[in-house]
């Protein structure tokens, strides 16, 4: 995987914290990447640019004050196809949307369990 972004919006409330992208590097995928939230900026062990094998750390899950006023919990999210707007405007991008989008938020935000071994 590539860092493709670090974020934070802290001290805003309901937002992110520290979140890092990751464009995920395997033949078999084309145009994924895994976004996690609710992160301690203070904690983060990478950098935009920076090349992760399996198990390296990203970063630290943040406390309730550092990561948008949240029970600390770490969210994984997949965005699959284009993440220009996401990259160009980082407060654009939601956690979570409407019921009744699901099947079109699916298709875009794909369940991000199946490629978690793969970051």
């Amino acid at each position: 995987c590539e860092v493709v972004q670090i974020y934070c919006d802290t001290p805003e409330e309901c937002g992110w914290g520290a979140r890092v992208m990751v464009k995920l590097i395997d033949d078999s995928i084309i145009d994924m990447h895994l976004l996690y939230g609710h992160l301690s900026l203070n904690t983060l062990a990478v950098s935009v640019g920076d090349l992760l094998m399996p198990n390296d750390t990203i970063g630290y899950i943040g406390k309730t004050e550092e990561n948008g006023g949240w029970s600390p919990h770490l969210h994984l999210q997949a965005i699959a196809g284009d993440v220009t707007e996401f990259l160009n405007d980082p407060a654009s991008l939601d956690g979570y949307g409407e019921l009744s989008r699901m099947e079109e938020l699916a298709h875009k935000f794909p369940d991000p369990i199946i490629f978690a071994d793969l970051a």
